[in-house]
């Protein structure tokens, strides 16, 4: 079961804010984590449209509770805003093994594919993918592939055999040391905080938990060992939901998620692991080399000017207050008029956005599209009603 890939839930969004940390993002830049969100998505063979509805929290940063929390919209705009083939290609090296490449067989192994929704776990991976492509995380970015023999030593006590593997550095080390402080937070105070907030040293982490619960994650380690947990039926996707052991021991209505078993099962191992360790942290990440700023999904996501009137306090990163509310009309004689409704209006212009990234770029440095904090905006699709917006005049 170590090597039988299956769909890992919200824990993909640890590779996925790894990638846009390598391609210039930062902690403190700002993702819209609102839902619902529409992703382009295919059944039975066919391209469609996927509504995202639940679980959207607030525009915020990436180093707080989008993350903690783990937004699907905000993970799949950012998702898009780096680029899916670029996530692809970035999970490709980070969980790189003999069992787990780019151009391997499907009979092997099902292909991590740029899906629309990848940032809700819909590709198949294993627990050893997981662990390996975590590992490169809680590792500063250097990746070493998995092996089973460290060494073999002769009847004398020398050594016949030692596995030699220098690693590759495939994220920089500051963006790893960045990725590995955001994720902290799952365990502090998001998902994880539940059962590992007593954790005994310093660790990171990401749960997942499939759709129906079939599929609950939780990958994660220290700077010595580096652990994922999965927990599920082997013999098919099987709700965990409404099973009376479970309820009993844990409540919940006896659903299975990522933060429940799983992260119990990898706190009790990882606690018993470390007994005879050293406690030791990771060095901070470098100091944010910019002001944060605004990340966005070109083509969802619409940029505009203030020509006229006000935006609300909170800018650019919030829908304009709602409408004032009136007296009903009345059709009595002798009866007041009716009160006039006000409705506050912001005028604003539409001004050029950013495109995807081209699929043919996989520079893993190359940035991705972001705006001054400043600049308004939108979603394309529906603008706010007490928003006007103003197209660009050619």
């Amino acid at each position: 079961m170590a090597l039988a890939p299956r769909q890992t839930g919200s824990s993909i969004k640890a590779f996925i804010l790894a990638t846009a940390y390598q391609a210039g993002a930062q902690p403190n830049d700002i993702i819209n984590g609102t839902a619902p969100c529409a992703v382009p998505d295919f059944v039975d063979g066919r391209e469609t449209l996927k509504f995202i509805r639940g679980g959207g929290i607030e525009i915020g940063p990436l180093n707080g509770r989008n993350t903690w929390s783990s937004t699907d919209c905000g993970f799949i705009r950012l998702g898009y805003s780096v680029g899916l083939h670029r996530v692809v290609d970035s999970v490709y090296r980070m969980a790189h093994s003999t069992y787990f490449y780019q151009g391997q067989p499907e009979d092997e192994h099902e292909s991590f594919k740029p899906l629309g929704v990848t940032a809700t776990g819909n590709n198949a991976m294993s627990p050893l993918d997981m662990a390996t492509g975590m590992q490169t995380i809680t590792n500063q970015g250097l990746h070493h592939d998995p092996y089973y023999v460290e060494y073999i030593e002769r009847v004398d006590g020398g050594r016949f055999y030692s596995h030699l593997d220098a690693g590759i550095q495939v994220l920089d080390q500051g963006v790893a040391n960045a990725t590995v402080l955001t994720l902290k937070g799952v365990i502090r105070s998001g998902t994880g905080a539940r059962n590992l907030r007593n954790f005994s040293r310093p660790a990171t982490g990401k749960t997942g938990t499939q759709d129906d619960n079939t599929n609950a994650w939780f990958v994660g380690g220290t700077p010595q060992i580096t652990t994922a947990v999965w927990v599920g039926d082997p013999n098919g996707q099987t709700p965990m939901n409404r099973i009376p052991e479970f309820a009993a021991e844990m409540g919940r209505n006896g659903k299975v998620q990522g933060a429940d078993y799983p992260a119990r099962i990898w706190g009790a191992f990882m606690e018993a692991a470390h007994v005879n360790l050293p406690v030791v942290d990771w060095p901070p990440p470098p100091a944010n080399p910019r002001p944060a700023a605004r990340l966005y999904w070109p083509g969802e996501e619409c940029l505009a000017k203030l020509v006229s009137g006000t935006l609300p306090p909170t800018g650019p990163t919030t829908t304009p207050a709602a409408t004032t509310t009136t007296q009903p009309a009345s059709t009595l004689p002798g009866d007041p008029p009716p009160a006039v409704t006000t409705v506050p209006r912001a005028v604003v212009v539409q001004i050029p956005s950013a495109t995807n990234v081209p699929l043919d770029v996989l520079d893993p440095r190359a940035p991705m599209p972001s705006i001054d904090t400043r600049t308004y905006v939108y979603p394309c699709a529906a603008p706010p009603a007490n928003v006007v917006v103003q197209k660009k005049s050619t």
